[in-house]
């Protein structure tokens, strides 16, 4: 299975150039990791494309609504694809997120973990003003729970690929700017692309 990750679309990415980058990398999947900010593009996006959310620190209520709705939120739950279990963190529910994962995923699944924020102290949360703005949490859970990928963003400056202990975290950097990820989870592994 490949996926399409993007990250920090801030409603001024239209849903059809996202489509249209997944369908040209032969994605079967769209994994968004927060601050989408338009209800319209998720709804587009999940009516062509399986499409999984982790909620972002701009999205407002009614774009996590949305996606409760349409059944692809992941903050504190868990969906499974292709034998992958997705699982998500959101930044206004962390510490919930957090205890509910470590009830919902072991250190022996094959899963990923989707958050917006970034583990802390990495190449992936390195903000503008030169201090690491990731989170303790998302941290804690991939040192612990072992996820095989994760997918965050949030950090627009950081774009990052990299691993973390047996983790491989993904910062694709802001889709706004036309930037995303490919990522393989035959391989497991992800590498940089444009939308």
């Amino acid at each position: 299975m490949r996926a399409l990750h993007i990250s920090d679309v801030h409603a001024r990415v239209a849903a059809s150039r996202i489509v249209e980058a997944a369908k040209r990398i032969g994605a079967e999947l769209i994994v968004m990791s927060g601050d989408v900010e338009s209800t319209s593009v998720l709804r587009e996006l999940t009516s062509s494309f399986n499409t999984l959310y982790s909620s972002g620190n701009m999205d407002p209520y009614s774009v996590v609504d949305v996606a409760e709705e349409l059944g692809i939120l992941l903050d504190g739950k868990t969906i499974e694809l292709h034998g992958v279990k997705f699982a998500g963190m959101g930044p206004y529910t962390e510490k919930k997120d957090e205890e509910r994962l470590f009830s919902l995923v072991s250190p022996d699944d094959e899963w990923v973990l989707v958050s917006h924020i970034p583990p802390l102290n990495t190449e992936a949360d390195l903000a503008f003003i030169g201090r690491h703005v990731g989170s303790k949490r998302v941290r804690r859970v991939i040192r612990e729970l072992k996820p095989r990928l994760c997918l965050c963003g949030h950090v627009h400056e950081s774009p990052a690929i990299f691993t973390l202990w047996e983790t491989v975290v993904v910062n694709p950097g802001p889709a706004f700017q036309g930037r995303c990820a490919v990522v393989d989870f035959d391989s497991w592994t992800a590498k940089f692309s444009e939308i």
